[in-house]
Protein backbone atom coordinates (compact mmCIF):
# COMPACT_ATOMS: atom_id res chain seq x y z
CA UNK A 1 0.00 0.00 0.00
CA UNK A 2 2.95 2.32 0.58
CA UNK A 3 3.52 2.67 -3.15
CA UNK A 4 0.06 4.14 -3.58
CA UNK A 5 1.35 7.33 -1.97
CA UNK A 6 4.64 7.38 -3.86
CA UNK A 7 3.74 8.19 -7.41
CA UNK A 8 4.51 11.13 -9.58
CA UNK A 9 0.91 12.10 -10.31
CA UNK A 10 0.19 15.80 -9.77
CA UNK A 11 -1.16 16.35 -6.27
CA UNK A 12 -0.44 12.78 -5.14
CA UNK A 13 -0.13 12.31 -1.37
CA UNK A 14 2.89 10.78 0.28
CA UNK A 15 2.25 8.19 2.98
CA UNK A 16 3.27 10.72 5.66
CA UNK A 17 0.89 13.33 4.26
CA UNK A 18 -1.98 10.87 4.14
CA UNK A 19 -1.42 9.78 7.75
CA UNK A 20 -1.11 13.40 8.82
CA UNK A 21 -4.38 14.25 7.09
CA UNK A 22 -6.16 11.41 8.86
CA UNK A 23 -4.81 12.54 12.24
CA UNK A 24 -5.81 16.13 11.59
CA UNK A 25 -9.37 15.18 10.69
CA UNK A 26 -9.69 12.93 13.72
CA UNK A 27 -8.39 15.69 16.01
CA UNK A 28 -10.87 18.18 14.53
CA UNK A 29 -13.71 15.80 15.14
CA UNK A 30 -12.65 15.26 18.75
CA UNK A 31 -12.38 19.03 19.23
CA UNK A 32 -15.93 19.55 17.99
CA UNK A 33 -17.24 16.84 20.32
CA UNK A 34 -15.45 18.47 23.27
CA UNK A 35 -16.94 21.85 22.40
CA UNK A 36 -20.40 20.28 22.37
CA UNK A 37 -19.84 18.85 25.86
CA UNK A 38 -18.60 22.21 27.15
CA UNK A 39 -21.64 24.01 25.77
CA UNK A 40 -23.97 21.45 27.35
CA UNK A 41 -22.33 22.05 30.73
CA UNK A 42 -23.32 25.72 30.58
CA UNK A 43 -27.05 25.01 30.50
CA UNK A 44 -29.24 26.78 33.09
CA UNK A 45 -31.77 25.20 35.39
CA UNK A 46 -32.39 21.59 34.43
CA UNK A 47 -30.89 21.99 30.96
CA UNK A 48 -28.01 19.54 30.67
CA UNK A 49 -28.15 18.72 26.94
CA UNK A 50 -27.64 20.46 23.63
CA UNK A 51 -29.03 19.28 20.33
CA UNK A 52 -29.14 20.02 16.62
CA UNK A 53 -32.61 21.37 15.81
CA UNK A 54 -34.18 23.11 12.84
CA UNK A 55 -35.81 26.53 12.77
CA UNK A 56 -39.54 26.17 13.33
CA UNK A 57 -39.39 22.87 15.23
CA UNK A 58 -41.49 22.76 18.40
CA UNK A 59 -40.13 21.86 21.83
CA UNK A 60 -42.58 20.36 24.34
CA UNK A 61 -41.57 21.34 27.91
CA UNK A 62 -42.35 19.08 30.86
CA UNK A 63 -45.27 21.29 31.90
CA UNK A 64 -47.08 20.61 28.60
CA UNK A 65 -46.48 16.87 28.50
CA UNK A 66 -49.88 15.72 29.71
CA UNK A 67 -51.40 12.34 28.68
CA UNK A 68 -53.49 13.87 25.91
CA UNK A 69 -50.56 15.65 24.27
CA UNK A 70 -48.33 12.57 24.57
CA UNK A 71 -51.05 10.36 23.05
CA UNK A 72 -51.41 12.67 20.02
CA UNK A 73 -47.65 12.84 19.54
CA UNK A 74 -47.32 9.06 19.79
CA UNK A 75 -50.01 8.50 17.15
CA UNK A 76 -48.47 11.09 14.83
CA UNK A 77 -44.96 9.63 15.22
CA UNK A 78 -46.26 6.11 14.58
CA UNK A 79 -48.04 7.28 11.41
CA UNK A 80 -44.70 8.51 10.09
CA UNK A 81 -42.77 5.39 11.12
CA UNK A 82 -40.82 7.21 13.86
CA UNK A 83 -40.24 5.44 17.21
CA UNK A 84 -41.58 7.83 19.84
CA UNK A 85 -38.56 7.30 22.09
CA UNK A 86 -36.36 8.92 19.44
CA UNK A 87 -38.12 12.22 20.19
CA UNK A 88 -37.13 12.23 23.85
CA UNK A 89 -33.92 14.10 24.63
CA UNK A 90 -31.37 11.82 26.25
CA UNK A 91 -33.00 8.62 25.04
CA UNK A 92 -30.71 5.79 23.96
CA UNK A 93 -32.61 5.88 20.66
CA UNK A 94 -31.66 9.47 19.82
CA UNK A 95 -29.89 9.94 16.53
CA UNK A 96 -26.38 11.28 17.11
CA UNK A 97 -24.58 13.73 14.86
CA UNK A 98 -21.27 11.97 14.06
CA UNK A 99 -19.32 15.23 13.96
CA UNK A 100 -20.37 16.74 17.30
CA UNK A 101 -21.76 13.84 19.32
CA UNK A 102 -24.94 15.84 20.00
CA UNK A 103 -28.43 14.42 19.34
CA UNK A 104 -30.29 15.47 16.20
CA UNK A 105 -33.98 15.24 15.45
CA UNK A 106 -34.55 15.20 11.70
CA UNK A 107 -36.44 12.15 10.57
CA UNK A 108 -37.64 10.40 7.47
CA UNK A 109 -40.29 7.81 6.79
CA UNK A 110 -39.46 4.33 5.53
CA UNK A 111 -40.08 5.35 1.91
CA UNK A 112 -37.79 8.34 2.34
CA UNK A 113 -35.14 6.17 3.97
CA UNK A 114 -35.07 3.83 1.00
CA UNK A 115 -35.02 6.76 -1.41
CA UNK A 116 -32.22 8.52 0.46
CA UNK A 117 -30.23 5.29 0.62
CA UNK A 118 -30.02 5.28 -3.16
CA UNK A 119 -29.67 9.07 -3.51
CA UNK A 120 -26.89 9.54 -0.97
CA UNK A 121 -24.75 12.42 -2.23
CA UNK A 122 -21.75 11.10 -0.28
CA UNK A 123 -21.49 8.14 -2.63
CA UNK A 124 -19.32 8.34 -5.72
CA UNK A 125 -21.28 5.79 -7.75
CA UNK A 126 -18.57 5.39 -10.36
CA UNK A 127 -15.91 4.67 -7.76
CA UNK A 128 -18.09 2.28 -5.75
CA UNK A 129 -19.05 0.36 -8.88
CA UNK A 130 -15.43 0.21 -10.06
CA UNK A 131 -14.30 -1.04 -6.67
CA UNK A 132 -16.97 -3.73 -6.72
CA UNK A 133 -15.99 -4.97 -10.17
CA UNK A 134 -12.27 -4.78 -9.35
CA UNK A 135 -12.76 -6.75 -6.14
CA UNK A 136 -14.66 -9.52 -7.88
CA UNK A 137 -12.17 -9.62 -10.74
CA UNK A 138 -9.31 -9.84 -8.25
CA UNK A 139 -11.04 -12.67 -6.40
CA UNK A 140 -11.74 -14.59 -9.60
CA UNK A 141 -8.26 -14.27 -11.05
CA UNK A 142 -6.37 -15.05 -7.85
CA UNK A 143 -8.63 -17.94 -6.86
CA UNK A 144 -8.42 -19.50 -10.30
CA UNK A 145 -4.62 -19.26 -10.22
CA UNK A 146 -4.46 -20.85 -6.77
CA UNK A 147 -6.79 -23.68 -7.76
CA UNK A 148 -4.77 -24.40 -10.88
CA UNK A 149 -1.57 -24.38 -8.85
CA UNK A 150 -2.96 -26.92 -6.41
CA UNK A 151 -4.23 -29.07 -9.28
CA UNK A 152 -0.85 -29.03 -11.01
CA UNK A 153 0.87 -30.02 -7.77
CA UNK A 154 -1.46 -33.00 -7.36
CA UNK A 155 -0.89 -34.02 -10.98
CA UNK A 156 2.89 -33.98 -10.58
CA UNK A 157 2.57 -36.48 -7.75
CA UNK A 158 0.84 -39.03 -10.00
CA UNK A 159 2.48 -41.81 -11.94
CA UNK A 160 2.82 -41.39 -15.72
CA UNK A 161 -0.08 -43.81 -16.34
CA UNK A 162 -2.45 -42.69 -13.55
CA UNK A 163 -4.95 -41.28 -16.04
CA UNK A 164 -7.96 -42.53 -14.05
CA UNK A 165 -6.84 -40.68 -10.92
CA UNK A 166 -6.17 -37.49 -12.89
CA UNK A 167 -9.64 -37.76 -14.44
CA UNK A 168 -11.09 -37.76 -10.92
CA UNK A 169 -9.13 -34.66 -9.97
CA UNK A 170 -10.55 -32.53 -12.78
CA UNK A 171 -14.24 -32.37 -11.75
CA UNK A 172 -13.26 -31.85 -8.11
CA UNK A 173 -11.10 -28.82 -8.86
CA UNK A 174 -13.54 -27.43 -11.40
CA UNK A 175 -16.18 -27.31 -8.69
CA UNK A 176 -13.89 -25.07 -6.62
CA UNK A 177 -13.71 -22.44 -9.37
CA UNK A 178 -15.82 -19.27 -9.28
CA UNK A 179 -19.13 -20.04 -11.06
CA UNK A 180 -18.59 -17.46 -13.80
CA UNK A 181 -15.28 -19.10 -14.70
CA UNK A 182 -16.27 -22.70 -14.13
CA UNK A 183 -18.79 -22.55 -16.97
CA UNK A 184 -15.93 -22.33 -19.47
CA UNK A 185 -14.34 -25.60 -18.42
CA UNK A 186 -17.15 -27.77 -17.07
CA UNK A 187 -17.97 -29.20 -20.50
CA UNK A 188 -14.37 -30.02 -21.38
CA UNK A 189 -13.46 -33.72 -21.27
CA UNK A 190 -11.97 -35.07 -18.05
CA UNK A 191 -10.01 -37.88 -19.74
CA UNK A 192 -6.46 -37.69 -21.08
CA UNK A 193 -5.72 -35.40 -24.00
CA UNK A 194 -4.95 -36.90 -27.36
CA UNK A 195 -1.27 -37.78 -27.57
CA UNK A 196 -0.74 -37.55 -23.81
CA UNK A 197 -0.50 -41.28 -23.12
CA UNK A 198 2.08 -41.89 -20.43
CA UNK A 199 1.99 -38.24 -19.31
CA UNK A 200 -0.67 -38.33 -16.60
CA UNK A 201 1.76 -36.56 -14.27
CA UNK A 202 2.47 -33.69 -16.67
CA UNK A 203 0.20 -30.60 -16.27
CA UNK A 204 -1.21 -28.90 -19.35
CA UNK A 205 1.22 -25.98 -19.88
CA UNK A 206 -1.32 -23.87 -21.79
CA UNK A 207 -3.93 -24.16 -19.03
CA UNK A 208 -1.32 -23.42 -16.39
CA UNK A 209 -0.08 -20.32 -18.19
CA UNK A 210 -3.65 -19.11 -18.74
CA UNK A 211 -4.31 -19.47 -15.01
CA UNK A 212 -1.15 -17.56 -14.20
CA UNK A 213 -2.18 -14.73 -16.51
CA UNK A 214 -5.57 -14.57 -14.81
CA UNK A 215 -3.81 -14.50 -11.47
CA UNK A 216 -1.64 -11.57 -12.53
CA UNK A 217 -4.68 -9.74 -13.89
CA UNK A 218 -6.51 -10.43 -10.64
CA UNK A 219 -3.70 -9.02 -8.56
CA UNK A 220 -3.64 -5.96 -10.79
CA UNK A 221 -7.35 -5.43 -10.25
CA UNK A 222 -6.78 -5.86 -6.54
CA UNK A 223 -4.28 -3.02 -6.61
CA UNK A 224 -6.77 -0.85 -8.51
CA UNK A 225 -9.54 -1.51 -6.00
CA UNK A 226 -7.27 -1.01 -3.00
CA UNK A 227 -5.83 2.16 -4.52
CA UNK A 228 -9.25 3.69 -5.10
CA UNK A 229 -10.28 2.81 -1.56
CA UNK A 230 -7.09 4.25 -0.06
CA UNK A 231 -7.44 7.50 -1.99
CA UNK A 232 -11.09 7.85 -0.97
CA UNK A 233 -10.26 7.26 2.70
CA UNK A 234 -7.32 9.68 2.66
CA UNK A 235 -9.38 12.53 1.19
CA UNK A 236 -12.69 11.92 3.01
CA UNK A 237 -14.03 14.33 5.61
CA UNK A 238 -14.55 11.32 7.88
CA UNK A 239 -11.87 8.73 7.07
CA UNK A 240 -13.31 6.13 9.45
CA UNK A 241 -16.71 6.32 7.80
CA UNK A 242 -15.03 6.14 4.40
CA UNK A 243 -13.11 3.04 5.51
CA UNK A 244 -16.36 1.27 6.37
CA UNK A 245 -17.87 2.39 3.07
CA UNK A 246 -14.95 1.14 0.98
CA UNK A 247 -14.78 -2.17 2.80
CA UNK A 248 -18.47 -2.50 2.05
CA UNK A 249 -17.88 -1.76 -1.62
CA UNK A 250 -15.08 -4.33 -1.92
CA UNK A 251 -16.97 -6.99 0.01
CA UNK A 252 -20.20 -6.23 -1.81
CA UNK A 253 -18.45 -6.63 -5.15
CA UNK A 254 -17.08 -10.06 -4.23
CA UNK A 255 -20.38 -11.36 -2.84
CA UNK A 256 -22.46 -9.75 -5.56
CA UNK A 257 -20.28 -11.26 -8.26
CA UNK A 258 -20.70 -14.70 -6.74
CA UNK A 259 -24.49 -14.33 -6.66
CA UNK A 260 -24.66 -13.03 -10.24
CA UNK A 261 -22.26 -15.66 -11.56
CA UNK A 262 -24.06 -18.48 -9.77
CA UNK A 263 -27.42 -17.35 -11.12
CA UNK A 264 -26.05 -17.07 -14.65
CA UNK A 265 -24.48 -20.52 -14.42
CA UNK A 266 -27.97 -22.00 -14.03
CA UNK A 267 -29.18 -20.78 -17.41
CA UNK A 268 -28.10 -23.88 -19.31
CA UNK A 269 -26.61 -23.43 -22.79
CA UNK A 270 -26.42 -19.68 -22.32
CA UNK A 271 -24.36 -19.95 -19.14
CA UNK A 272 -21.08 -19.12 -20.88
CA UNK A 273 -22.51 -15.65 -21.50
CA UNK A 274 -24.98 -15.28 -18.65
CA UNK A 275 -22.58 -16.26 -15.85
CA UNK A 276 -19.82 -13.71 -16.61
CA UNK A 277 -22.40 -11.04 -17.46
CA UNK A 278 -24.28 -11.73 -14.25
CA UNK A 279 -21.11 -11.61 -12.19
CA UNK A 280 -20.09 -8.31 -13.78
CA UNK A 281 -23.49 -6.66 -13.34
CA UNK A 282 -24.16 -7.81 -9.79
CA UNK A 283 -20.59 -7.13 -8.62
CA UNK A 284 -21.12 -3.53 -9.80
CA UNK A 285 -24.42 -3.36 -7.94
CA UNK A 286 -22.84 -5.01 -4.91
CA UNK A 287 -20.06 -2.43 -4.88
CA UNK A 288 -22.54 0.44 -4.97
CA UNK A 289 -24.87 -0.99 -2.33
CA UNK A 290 -21.94 -2.13 -0.21
CA UNK A 291 -20.53 1.40 -0.12
CA UNK A 292 -23.86 2.82 1.01
CA UNK A 293 -24.37 0.00 3.46
CA UNK A 294 -20.91 0.54 4.95
CA UNK A 295 -21.73 4.18 5.60
CA UNK A 296 -25.05 3.28 7.22
CA UNK A 297 -23.39 0.63 9.37
CA UNK A 298 -20.77 3.10 10.55
CA UNK A 299 -23.43 5.73 11.34
CA UNK A 300 -25.41 3.21 13.36
CA UNK A 301 -22.35 1.99 15.24
CA UNK A 302 -21.17 5.50 15.97
CA UNK A 303 -24.61 6.44 17.28
CA UNK A 304 -24.45 3.51 19.70
CA UNK A 305 -20.92 4.40 20.75
CA UNK A 306 -21.85 8.00 21.54
CA UNK A 307 -24.66 6.82 23.82
CA UNK A 308 -22.37 4.76 26.04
Amino acid sequence: MTSLFRNSSPGALTREQAVGLLKKKFAERQRQAQQARELAAQGRGEDTEIAHVARGELVVPWALQNPEVIAVLQRTAAAHGIPFEMLSVGSAMNRINPNTGAPEFWFEGMRDRISNFFENDDVNDGQAITEGIAARGAYDGIKNDLIRGEYDERVRQLGPFDNAQRAQYKPYFREQMPPEMGVFVEKKPTGPREGSFGQANVPNPKATEAARMLGRAGRGLGVVGAGLAAADIATAEDPYRAAFANLGALGGGVLGGFAGGAAGALTGPGAVVAAPAGALAVSALGGDLGYRGGEKLYDFGYDQYRRW
